[in-house]
């Protein structure tokens, strides 16, 4: 009988303890996958972040002024110290000239920015990253991989993970006079993904596009690659079977030498490079891995509980008593194993920063975190039982955007987004949105996670460039003001040329001279902005015979190398040359502004088509009496058109207007056609719009012939 029971007891212990482990393997798999996305998150919030401060640094600050003069340089040094000083997610910013030299430099030490000294300044033109950026041509955007710093030919002690950003800078003429270089100090990150590893029963590292350890338990693996004795410091290395799974797709978990790995991957670069213009295709697709590795060590600290229970089980009582009872004991066990497990899971989603919420299958709340009950003001049980769309959703989006969500969700797909939501007070707020499926083992969805940001800053800063755009609007009260301080100005800059032009060899007061009749020609130049919408005289420009043909096609080859993926272009140039008398600058606006709307039209178009051609005609009697030009002129024809949606009838009323757009918020400033439009005023033409709805539209700008 005691020998029936030991075998009884014996086969049935090792039957749980296998199902136990398999417990414990797919509760390491949940948590590893739950821990993998969350990392993914914060990675994505730290991008956006980025990408915020750069678009805000390169559209505010006008870094030419730096290789002006010494005034020019200051007012640029000031400005990035101010940046600096209310941002800190930058930890150096860099101009450098065309011969490589540091111009400026601002470091961020101990919590605050520092300027470096002229004297300190470095030649930097044989790193790689300079060359990279000194090969860019206008309009592109360098993103290195993350790495060390290094500094005087060595890696900076302590170490400093960085990611390079640089863009060319161009004067007023278009003319390259050196670069700007930012470096994002990803120390806060990287830490912030530490901890939340830490949370975890296994291991978290991140690993990059080689298997080269970024992020690793043990600090000594990190940055192999940037070491010449590191080649053995990287996964890819030390497990080659291991790295062959993981870099063989984007996602999954699998077991292998008795150890389990959950591991997706992110694609930080081609995240940020969405909201450029210029992708380049040096980094495109480059993805990091985010790896969880559960080794026989933490299977052990697992199931060392399960291993003592059954031990004191085993101890205490015999026989049969032992087998009834045992279950019971491992159930209770692994139930508080799973209940500290939850516990803590609950703790860490209770103490996050962001608005976290969890709905039913039908997006019914079923959870909220106190971040959600902070930025909302509904309580829990305000929110739970009831939909978004019943107490968030506000006015601000249309119906097609929240259907365009669940189409993505539904498909099991994750949405990130921004949204304009209501709190329960009625105000509105902006959020920068991420909702995750969450599939049961049949792969049907039962939940959906949201994690949101208040984006209520950003925004504000977005609103606070929207108002300072408007205000150029103002020209037009003040353009009489601004035609008497143009005749000023001249008369002042023509005495200053009489007086250069007297000579008297005193160098102080030449030098004296030539500063104010520099800063008299950038006054009459602001000036000349301030009229751009005027409809009096505008300030005019460099105007010459230019052969626009030529031009046009020499432009168009550049838009179109720059442009968006999926989408037919053509052209239609004739053999003859037209002559026109402009400013190839403004010219050179207008068909970009022209051939950019064409493409936003396209965007969501299938089969899209963009086409730009010239041609010689004569207009009619009543269009020339319209826009108030010569009937007998000759003109050249450019027309821009696109199969897009076409412009509704109500919007081609004020379709040039200043400030009037169709796009979504933060997708436009409404000035692009506005622009197009002073400019064919200054240059004595005109522009048209032919459009149906959902027939696409034609832009057609018309410039007078010279000679005609």
């Amino acid at each position: 009988m005691i020998t029936i029971s030991a075998l009884i007891f014996g086969s049935l212990s090792l039957f749980f303890y296998s199902q136990e482990k398999a417990n414990i393997t797919n509760g390491f798999s949940s948590e590893g996958a739950l821990h993998v996305d969350i990392q993914k998150q914060i990675i994505g919030h730290e991008f956006d972040g980025i990408v915020q401060s750069l678009m805000f640094l390169e559209d505010q600050v006008e870094f030419h002024y730096a290789f002006v003069d010494d005034n020019g340089a200051k007012q640029v040094e000031d400005d990035l110290f101010s940046y600096m000083k209310a941002s800190a997610s930058l930890d150096q910013v860099r101009l450098i000239n065309v011969e490589g030299h540091e111009v400026i430099r601002v470091n961020y030490h101990g919590g605050a920015p520092t300027v470096v000294t002229k004297e300190a300044l470095q030649q930097k033109g044989h790193r790689y990253y300079i060359s990279e950026i000194m090969k860019l041509q206008s309009g592109e955007f360098y993103i290195s991989t993350l790495d060390l710093n290094k500094e005087h030919g060595e890696v900076e002690i302590p170490h400093k993970p960085v990611i390079r950003f640089g863009m060319g800078v161009y004067d007023q003429q278009g003319i390259r006079v050196g670069s700007i270089i930012a470096n994002y100090l990803a120390n806060e990150m990287l830490g912030i993904l530490k901890k939340s590893g830490a949370l975890s029963s296994g291991d978290f590292m991140l690993l990059n596009g080689d298997g080269y350890y970024l992020s690793a338990p043990d600090p000594k693996k990190e940055w192999g690659f940037m070491f010449a004795d590191g080649v053995a410091n990287s996964l890819a290395f030390e497990v080659s079977e291991v790295w062959g799974r993981l870099s063989s797709s984007d996602s999954g978990a699998f077991s292998m030498d008795d150890a389990l790995y959950v591991y997706s991957s992110v694609y930080p670069y081609d995240e940020m490079l969405k909201n450029k213009h210029t992708k380049p295709e040096m980094l495109s697709g480059h993805a990091w891995k985010i790896v969880g590795y559960y080794g026989p060590e933490h299977f052990d600290m697992a199931m060392a509980p399960y291993r003592k229970a059954l031990l004191q089980w085993a101890a205490l009582f015999g026989g049969f008593l032992l087998f009834a009872a045992w279950p019971v004991a491992a159930f209770l066990e692994r139930r508080k194993l799973m209940n500290d497990y939850l516990v803590l899971l609950s703790n860490a989603i209770e103490h996050a920063g962001e608005a976290i919420s969890v709905t039913d299958a039908d997006g019914v709340f079923e959870y909220v975190n106190p971040a959600f009950v902070e930025l909302t003001g509904y309580a829990p049980d305000e929110a739970v039982g009831r939909k978004p769309s019943e107490i968030l959703k506000s006015t601000a989006q249309n119906s097609d955007y929240y259907k365009e969500l669940w189409q993505t969700i539904s498909k099991g797909e994750v949405w990130h987004g921004k949204l304009i939501d209501k709190k329960k007070d009625g105000s509105f707020y902006p959020a920068t949105i991420s909702i995750s499926p969450v599939q049961d083992k049949k792969g049907i969805i039962t939940n959906y996670i949201a994690i949101q940001n208040d984006a209520s800053d950003s925004q504000r800063l977005l609103e606070k460039e929207m108002r300072e755009e408007k205000m150029k609007t103002l020209a037009t009260a003040i353009g009489g003001i601004a035609h008497e301080f143009n005749n000023i100005l001249t008369g002042m800059l023509g005495n200053v040329f009489l007086l250069k032009s007297k000579g008297g060899g005193d160098e102080y007061a030449s030098s004296k001279l030539n500063s104010i009749e520099h800063l008299g020609n950038r006054a009459a130049g602001m000036v000349d902005q301030m009229l751009v919408y005027v409809g009096n005289e505008i300030q005019p420009h460099v105007f010459t015979s230019i052969e626009i043909k030529g031009l046009y096609q020499e432009v168009f080859f550049d838009l179109k190398k720059r442009a968006p993926e999926g989408v037919q272009y053509s052209s239609e140039f004739p053999d003859e040359e037209f002559l026109v008398n402009g400013d190839s600058v403004r010219l050179v606006e207008a068909l970009s502004h022209l051939f950019s709307n064409a493409c936003d039209a396209v965007a969501d178009v299938h089969d899209g088509r963009v086409s730009v051609n010239l041609e010689q005609v004569t207009v009619k009697q009543g269009i020339a009496e319209r826009f108030e030009v010569d009937g007998e002129q000759d003109y050249v024809r450019i027309t821009v058109e696109d199969n897009g949606t076409g412009v509704s009838v109500e919007h081609r009323e004020v379709i040039f207007e200043p400030f009037f757009t169709t796009k979504e918020v933060g997708k436009g400033t409404g000035l692009g056609l506005s622009t197009v439009y002073g400019i064919a005023k200054e240059h004595k033409g005109f522009i048209l719009l032919k459009s149906e709805n959902d027939e696409g539209c034609s832009f057609q700008l018309y410039l007078p012939l010279i000679n005609s």
